[in-house]
């Protein structure tokens, strides 16, 4: 029997419980010791889904909360090979983006903390070039790694390019 669980039925919070206690329970019965199990659910009921699950698991067997999520798009199919903590608290991470309707370039991306974009800036010339690498350097600036078509000898030649901290090419 399917029946909707509304919250003006007065019973939401029970409801839930009684759906979901049983279906973890046998998850638990499941999981091999080493195993693990990603629970996902919206922030308004994390906390109850939490006591739950210390409950059925064990409250020392949580790990970690996601603490944010985001998705940069650049165009067309991006892929983050890198990506590094920064001396601020922040993030770097590097990509390559399509520009235009064949080539592609190195997109390097800053974000504070929280994932919100500081700066982003795309590198590159006339052939595909891609990052595989970046790492921040103590005095703040970036050395970005990967490989060109569009400079040096011709044919993926490697490349290294020297950012200062607010990404414009130093070499």
């Amino acid at each position: 029997r399917l029946s909707s669980n509304t919250e003006a039925n007065g019973r939401f919070h029970s409801d839930w419980l009684s759906m979901m206690y049983p279906r973890l329970k046998l998850a638990r019965n499941l999981l091999r010791d080493d195993g693990v199990i990603f629970v996902s659910i919206d922030d308004g009921e994390v906390h109850n889904l939490r006591k739950v699950c210390d409950e059925i698991f064990g409250g020392e067997n949580f790990k970690s909360d996601i603490s944010w999520q985001k998705r940069y798009d650049g165009g067309g199919g991006n892929f983050s090979p890198s990506i590094q903590q920064t001396l601020d608290g922040g993030f770097i991470l590097d990509s390559c983006v399509h520009c235009g309707a064949e080539t592609e370039d190195l997109w390097v991306l800053k974000l504070d903390s929280a994932g919100s974009v500081v700066w982003q800036k795309t590198y590159g010339g006339n052939g595909d070039d891609y990052a595989t690498s970046i790492q921040q350097l103590t005095d703040g600036s970036y050395i970005v790694c990967g490989n060109t078509n569009s400079f040096g000898e011709g044919g993926n030649d490697g490349l290294i390019v020297k950012l200062d901290s607010n990404g414009i090419v130093l070499w």
